[in-house]
């Protein structure tokens, strides 16, 4: 593992770290590499202040910021196919389909009607790898090209793995509705965890697919308009600290804490809405 690899690997675990201050503290991703055991006394502080991290136990140092000049660009990302036995939904030939009826119906039931179905190319596949799954295309902003940056399939039907991704997928380098996070507007962006609570939001929303990388929160901090993060209600703490850490980097930026076990699309639109704005505004504590 070169420096490079080692900034990158530090940066995504300190993404998901606690912050103090100035301090950020997590298990340190390095200390089985150098001394051979685990570290588990949150042995490396990184500093939002300076940029730079280090070890206590293995004495691993550097700059976790220089792990941005690697990060994947919007037009760097690899570009993807529809999967195997991809169909569109919003065709008049899928709403007559019987055999696509249990796939309109679970949209339907996550407020998705045939004009989002058509805005967003979501299809969904019978047969193959994604199987009785909606397909949620990750549409790069490049124009009208609808170029895809992997995809998300949702099983409709009982599943013990119901969220499946293409392999090589760089899930923690690009948001669905990306094109949200490059607007320049007054608007608060939402951003959410999964694809259906953003859905629910959306011009103004975005989602990270799976967990926030910390790829995804440098990104967050260029963009031209106030960011709140509301993830699912037992990931508040993360939220925090990632918008604590965006404050110090001159970006408006809140979370929302949301109650254990409540996803952002069981909540009110204009509620949540309000909150978003007004977190903004108040003072992050931890």
């Amino acid at each position: 593992m070169d420096w490079r690899e080692i900034n990158r690997v530090v940066a995504e675990e300190l993404s998901r770290g606690i912050g103090h201050g100035d301090k950020i503290r997590v298990n340190c991703p390095v200390c089985l590499l150098r001394t051979g055991k685990r570290d588990r006394k949150t042995s490396l502080v990184g500093h939002t202040s300076s940029g730079r991290y280090h070890c206590f136990k293995c004495g691993v140092t550097g700059r976790f910021a220089e792990a941005l000049q690697n990060a994947p660009r919007v037009e760097d990302i690899k570009l993807f196919s529809q999967p195997e036995g991809y169909v569109p939904l919003w065709t008049m030939d899928a709403a007559r389909s019987l055999s696509l009826q249990p796939a309109l119906n679970y949209l339907r039931k996550r407020n998705v009607d045939r004009a989002l179905l058509e805005q967003l190319q979501i299809g969904c596949c019978l047969t193959g790898r994604y199987a009785f799954s909606v397909i949620i295309p990750i549409l790069l902003p490049q124009g009208d090209l609808g170029l895809w940056g992997g995809f998300v399939a949702r099983t409709y039907v009982p599943s013990d793995t119901p969220y499946k991704y293409p392999p090589e997928m760089s899930r923690g380098g690009v948001f669905f509705n990306h094109e949200a996070v490059l607007e320049k507007t007054d608007k608060t962006l939402i951003v959410t965890e999964g694809v259906f609570d953003a859905i629910t939001y959306l011009p103004d929303s975005c989602a990270v697919l799976g967990k926030l990388s910390y790829t995804q929160i440098n990104l967050l901090a260029l963009a031209q308009r106030p960011v709140c993060l509301v993830l699912d209600g037992d990931a508040w703490e993360q939220a925090a600290s990632a918008a604590l850490w965006l404050r110090m980097q001159h970006q408006e930026a809140g979370f929302v804490k949301l109650p254990p076990r409540v996803d952002p699309d069981e909540v009110p639109v204009r509620e949540l809405q309000q909150l978003a704005d007004q977190s903004i505004h108040q003072p992050i504590e931890l």
